[in-house]
């Protein structure tokens, strides 16, 4: 069972997501993300992935965005982490909005 404040973001809940384990696999250097059994958060990050694959300019605009944003909080981690929201709060929104004219989604 998710906890009640999964999937809050700069104060606001959202319900619609689970709880997340993110771990750190520093050979890798990258992370995985481990989430309860039919969890939606899998399906929301391929989408995110290949919206971002199929659409240069949202993705250049994310890196860019995500590069800025790692120079203004290199010592502040999680305000590069709550940062980040805005854009891949509008990215999400372009992408279910196009989910609703499509049947692919």
């Amino acid at each position: 069972m998710a906890h009640p404040t999964s999937g809050a973001r700069n104060g606001r809940v959202r319900p619609h997501r689970s709880s997340c384990r993110s771990l750190a696999d520093f050979a890798a250097q990258g992370g995985r993300h481990v989430w309860p059994q039919g969890a939606p958060e899998p399906v929301r990050h391929r989408l995110f992935r290949d919206w971002l694959r199929s659409h240069p300019a949202v993705r250049e605009r994310y890196a860019a965005t995500k590069r800025r944003l790692a120079r203004e909080t290199a010592h502040r981690p999680r305000d590069y982490s709550l940062a980040k929201n805005d854009v891949i709060d509008e990215i999400y929104a372009r992408i279910f909005a196009a989910c609703d004219v499509a049947t692919d989604c």
